[in-house]
């Protein structure tokens, strides 16, 4: 206790028995942990959760053989938050607002937010903010699967001798203020890019087109 005292540690319940008020699966449980840990030089570790400091790690004991036992301690003052409130994943900062609203509140909000933000350009184009859901988690920096993801397209282009083709329908898009260059001085800040793809219909007024893949992900990040 000293130890942990000397981190600024601070460890509620230990010294009696108290009745388990709630059960954290390992599903939820991996979302409470903040990152920050103390190695303790009795071989346990402490970490920080958005409930408080738990401990972990290897028992020591005295005796001759050796046990491996896992400890988890969830403390929270009873002042700041009833157990019944323990239920609810607002509490714990877990939310996920697609599953708090209904399909018909998604829609309606969704539809009020164009209305609220659509405007016709002096080209004569409607324009639209993009409807972002409410407490969305950051999306990443993807640019190096952005960069593979065009490489591949681009070797599968000229083999299939669409490279020129598909080039003209980025050139024509740029002239005609459907898409634009970054700037050089914007390549630092934080973005999130859309890897492309042609999609080839002979028989169509536009042959080769390209098609942009908002759902490209990067491992269990969130994508567009």
């Amino acid at each position: 206790m000293k130890e942990l005292s000397s981190h600024d540690i601070e460890l509620s319940d230990v010294n009696a028995p108290t009745p388990i008020g709630i059960l954290i699966g390992a599903d939820i449980a991996g979302k409470l942990y903040t990152g920050n840990h103390k190695v303790l030089s009795s071989g346990l570790v402490a970490f920080e959760t958005k409930l408080g400091w738990t401990l972990m790690g290897k028992v020591p004991e005295q005796l001759s053989r050796s046990e491996n036992l896992a400890m988890v301690l969830t403390t929270m003052l009873t002042r700041e938050v009833s157990l019944n409130d323990l239920w609810t994943l607002d509490t714990l900062g877990i939310t996920d607002p697609s599953e708090q609203h209904t399909k018909a509140e998604i829609e309606a909000t969704t539809q009020q937010y164009f209305l609220e933000t659509v405007r016709v350009t002096e080209e004569g184009r409607f324009q639209v903010h993009l409807s972002w859901i409410a407490d969305h988690p950051p999306l990443p920096d993807n640019y190096e699967l952005a960069l593979n993801r065009m490489h591949s397209t681009v070797k599968k282009r000229r083999r299939e001798g669409y490279y020129d083709a598909y080039q003209q329908v980025l050139d024509e898009w740029i002239q005609e203020g459907v898409i634009e260059e970054v700037p050089p001085k914007e390549f630092h800040m934080s973005s999130h890019y859309l890897p492309h793809r042609h999609v080839v219909k002979a028989n169509s007024t536009t042959p080769i087109r390209p098609v942009f893949d908002a759902s490209a992900r990067s491992n269990k990040f969130p994508s567009l």
